[in-house]
């Protein structure tokens, strides 16, 4: 009896290494649906929590401008505490009809697409235009989409969380943001607002060139801190994320092997 316990033991611990090899396998070979090689992410405190919003906002696009003065930078986006390969979600219940769904929201501005290279299947990605809509408007992923529209066209939909209406106006390609061999999860974008210049925690983005000097990271970090003044700053390149939160991911299998 002990002897086939050992081996129903054993067939069951190789059953669930080859499941899990082959989801990941799977996982891993399917589209990313963004670029992270010249992604760079900066975390900081807000110092200006307390400041009026026309104050506020003033401050953080004299900061964009002094970014992208330096040599190598792109673009800069500000956003919340939810993006790729951070581990963080943030949960959604959204609805249209008689259809549900669970979405993990990001809440972002006008430049995220062009420091990711998102993928616009229908639609556009936010402009200034859209914060002046009656109806919030939204950017769902294709998942997303197929979830609650079950393949017809969701552009223009006007969609529910609790009792807030979304106008949705864009659909991007699904994105791999848990790690390469996660299971794709559904998407929902929200386009930032006034409110988030006051929030604690920040981070912004940095779309760099691949030709940026020795110096860069130097340069950008005597940038901000010059800026902000006594502020605790954190510099990660987006591509380093990312082979972290693979590494978690491939944990249950490398102890199921061990």
């Amino acid at each position: 009896i002990l002897l086939t316990v050992e081996i129903l033991i054993s067939f069951l611990i190789m059953f669930a290494i080859f499941t899990l090899l082959v989801s990941n396998y799977k996982n891993y070979n399917k589209p990313r649906g963004f670029e992270y090689d010249n992604a760079w992410l900066v975390r900081y405190t807000n110092p200006w929590q307390s400041a009026s919003t026309d104050s506020a906002n003033y401050y953080f696009e004299n900061l964009k401008l002094r970014l992208t003065s330096i040599p190598g930078v792109e673009s800069v986006s500000f956003f919340a505490n939810n993006f790729p390969y951070s581990g963080n979600k943030n949960i959604l219940d959204i609805n249209y009809l008689n259809e549900n769904s669970i979405a993990n929201f990001y809440s972002v501005d006008d430049n995220f697409d062009k420091i990711f290279k998102i993928n616009v299947k229908k639609g556009h990605w936010f402009s200034k235009a859209d914060l002046v809509e009656r109806i919030k408007p939204v950017i769902i992923s294709e998942s997303t989409e197929e979830d609650l529209f079950k393949g017809s066209n969701s552009l223009g939909k006007v969609i529910k969380n609790k009792n807030e209406e979304l106008k949705v106006v864009g659909v991007v390609a699904d994105l791999k943001e848990q790690g390469d061999y996660k299971e794709i999860e559904n998407n929902i974008f929200l386009q930032s607002d006034s409110s988030s210049l006051h929030t604690k925690d920040q981070i912004l983005l940095l779309s760099v060139k691949k030709d940026a000097g020795a110096n860069f990271e130097e340069s950008i970090y005597n940038c901000l801190d010059n800026y902000f003044q006594n502020n605790e700053i954190k510099i990660d390149r987006v591509s380093d994320l990312r082979i972290r939160k693979n590494n978690l991911n491939l944990i249950p299998i490398i102890i199921l092997l061990i």
